[in-house]
């Protein structure tokens, strides 16, 4: 069996949109970009307190919006969050990422 066990679940997704309003009274769309929610539960059957570094890489300019744990940038393409799990129990990691369209 094993000791340490990871679920990732999708939550919510959402379109943001960066706008201006021009003097005209017109609206100018700057960007558009999905909002996406995660949510990572570590579940672990040791008895002895582990740490597990959980690694997000996606293309593109996207950026960490809110996070449960501290991200940390490795690459412009990647950030690790480390997550401590007690023995017999359970850590959740939560984050939000805002993801361009274009």
């Amino acid at each position: 069996s094993l000791d340490l066990v990871a679920r990732r679940e999708d939550g919510d997704a959402q379109i943001a949109q960066d706008s201006v309003q021009r003097a005209d009274g017109g609206i100018n769309i700057r960007n558009v970009a999905y909002l996406r929610t995660y949510k990572v539960t570590f579940t672990n059957r040791s008895d002895s307190t582990e740490t597990v570094e959980t690694v997000e890489r996606r293309p593109g300019g996207w950026t960490v919006v809110t996070s449960s744990v501290p991200a940390e940038r490795l690459a412009p393409d990647a950030i690790r969050f480390r997550v401590v799990v007690p023995a017999r129990g359970e850590s959740v990691l939560t984050y939000r990422l805002r993801v361009p369209t274009n």
